[in-house]
């Protein structure tokens, strides 16, 4: 592996290698290198003074830390070089390890740094066995706005562990990073308070078989292990690093400086890899991972990648796979408690025996985290589905979870697209569409919420031969259409939609632009793998124009269609005014999609809304 820079520049600025103290000159150099300010999460404000992002008084040991580098390392050196106390895990040496680690790589023996047992740290690194780092990546969750764009969290993988059956190690140790939230909160107030910075955001630890169940087995999210190949050195100052920041309060924002941001900073102290995306005012956890992926210096060890399916993705594959009459059989087995007691059940062949219980047994833990039923009989009617799955001859259904393809070689967030096309009332156009971030329902691919849609900034400008006009302005907009698998309770389709933005009112004016909020709520339909359909009710409030109101009721349907390369999505809307002069009014689009690579695609669209568009776009990714 090719080293870091904090190891090639150690003989640029290092003193001769005896027992002197390093010169004033070699400690205002060591100040004001790279790595030291990353260490110490040192930002730059707009006028140009560093700071660090960091406002927890213990993170320093000088009172001037914060904001001088070259107080906080003399101040570093000055206590690494203290004789410890009868409390060990207070010495300098113990509470920022990976500063020790990195200023005697510099120094040599021109720094007296005391050695010694650190009793916390050595327990949290289980005597320092943890030999190798993995970034796990969460699937994105609908149901709460912090998890919208999925999650990144570090796994610190012990040798120790190696003899646990299950290759997910649940008792390693995993790093996190989120907001601070003191007391409930409801879902406007945090995405306001996320946004302008009103939490603060903070690393912290627990065994990864906590996070392993809270995504997997309670949000129902899909997990993603990427072991990263790293020299024992710089695998043990990520976790030296990590164990610094534990604790630490920063201030948090919901885009840019977020979990993937703060977990992509300690990837790059070990390596030299950028792994925040540059030049962008959000950090998305799935771009850290795609970034990872194409930069080779992070040794993103992708061969290596293990895929974790949710307790939803369980039950959906196998459900999948049983046949007719199991499916049948399954029914009836939920329906009656007993039905595992029965002769019908017991004269089955045993593969199917194991087949239908094993899926009830995974049934039974989605529709408690579903909130299906009343806990108590769901939990009761688990245990006695296990005791019978006990009491059969060994084996086990015979499953096949495939993986899908994984988060990082799906397509970039961002996407453009230059479209022609014609309008009813103002004949030949072009349009430029700019979506920042981040999937609609026809480019989710992996790492996504399927048949859902999430994005932020969407925006249409398109001009005529007489008009250049901004079409579309879409602030947010999230749709979630879920049309279940299994048809058994709690999983028999439901969709939601709610969006807020500009939107023009007509397709045949060019100046009829409101400010509209919206949503929807209605049940979903799988017809088959490829197709899915919804029925929904909602409403709008918007801006009185044009004799439509500020209020709108609307009824409608849509259908998604997936196959290969290609996507399709019909939907119809029927709009009635609540208090405007006009009658009700119709919307619908036609939309079909073919993908001609990860990061291209081309579209065909047709509208209408008191006018007809048709039109075709090349898009790219980014």
């Amino acid at each position: 592996m090719k080293k870091p820079l904090w190891l090639v520049f150690a003989l640029l600025i290092s003193p001769a290698a005896d027992a002197s103290k390093p010169s004033e000159e070699s400690l205002q150099k060591l100040a004001q290198h790279p790595m030291w300010l990353e260490l110490l999460h040192y930002e730059r404000s707009f006028l140009g003074s560093l700071r660090s992002a960091i406002h927890s008084p213990a993170f320093f040991l000088s009172p001037i830390g914060q904001t001088n580098a070259l107080a906080e390392l003399r101040a570093t050196l000055h206590d690494l070089e203290k004789p410890p106390t009868t409390d060990l895990d207070q010495h300098a040496y113990c509470r920022f390890p990976a500063r020790a680690q990195w200023l005697k790589a510099q120094l040599g023996t021109a720094a007296s740094i005391y050695t010694h047992p650190c009793p916390t740290l050595d327990e949290w690194t289980k005597d320092q066995s943890i030999d190798s780092v993995s970034v796990i990546f969460a699937t994105g969750f609908l149901g709460n706005p912090a998890s919208y764009y999925g999650h990144t969290l570090l796994k610190l993988n012990s040798a120790t562990d190696a003899d646990l059956v299950s290759p997910t190690k649940l008792l390693d140790v995993s790093v996190n990073y989120g907001a601070i939230l003191e007391g409930r909160t409801d879902p406007l107030s945090y995405i306001a308070k996320g946004i302008f910075g009103g939490y603060d955001g903070g690393f912290s630890h627990i065994r990864y078989y906590f996070h392993n169940h809270n995504y997997g087995e309670a949000e129902l999210r899909d997990l993603w292990e990427y072991p990263l190949e790293l020299s024992p050195e710089d695998a043990r100052f990520i976790v030296n690093h990590a164990w610094e920041v534990l604790g630490m309060r920063y201030t948090y924002y919901f885009f840019r400086r977020n979990c993937a941001f703060r977990m992509a900073e300690l990837l790059e102290m070990a390596t030299e890899v950028e792994a925040i995306p540059a030049n962008r005012p959000w950090t998305i956890p799935q771009s850290v991972i795609q970034h990872l992926d194409t930069d080779k210096r992070a040794n993103f060890n992708t061969e290596a990648i293990r895929y974790y399916p949710s307790r939803q993705s369980r039950l959906y594959h196998r459900f999948r796979q049983l046949k007719a009459h199991e499916k049948m059989l399954l029914t009836t087995a939920i329906a009656d408690a007993d039905w595992f007691n029965s002769v019908e059940f017991e004269s089955l062949p045993l593969d199917s025996q194991h087949a239908i219980i094993d899926t009830t047994l995974d049934y039974y833990q989605f529709a408690i985290r579903s909130k299906v039923d009343d806990a108590d009989v769901l939990e009761r009617r688990y245990r006695e589905a296990l005791a019978k799955r006990y009491q059969l001859p060994p084996g086990r259904g015979t499953f096949d979870i495939p993986a899908p393809s994984s988060p990082h070689s799906s397509r970039a967030p961002g996407w453009i697209q230059a479209s022609l096309g014609y309008n009813g009332s103002h004949g030949p156009l072009t349009q430029l569409r700019i979506r920042p971030a981040y999937y609609d329902a026809l480019d989710g691919t992996s790492g996504h919420v399927p048949n859902a849609s999430l994005s932020m900034g969407d925006m249409t400008i398109r001009m005529t031969k007489d008009n250049f006009s901004l079409s579309r302005l879409t602030l947010f907009s999230i749709e979630n259409l879920n049309p279940g698998v299994t048809g058994l309770p709690g999983d028999d389709g439901s969709m939601w939609s709610l969006g807020a933005g500009f939107h023009s009112l007509r397709l045949d004016c060019a100046d009829c632009l409101v400010a509209r909020l919206h949503g929807d709520i209605g049940t979903a339909t799988r017809f088959s793998d490829q197709l899915v359909t919804a029925f929904h009710i909602g409403g709008a409030l918007q801006d009185s124009r044009m004799g439509y109101g500020n209020g709108l009721m609307q009824v409608g349907g849509r259908a998604i269609y997936r196959h290969a390369e290609w996507s399709g999505r019909a939907s119809y809307k029927l709009g009635i005014p609540v208090d405007g002069d006009r009658p009700a009014f119709s919307m619908i689009e036609l939309e079909a999609r073919r993908s001609l690579s990860v990061n291209s695609d081309i579209r065909l669209l047709l509208e209408q809304n008191g006018g007809r568009q048709f039109s075709i776009g090349l898009g790219l990714y980014w």
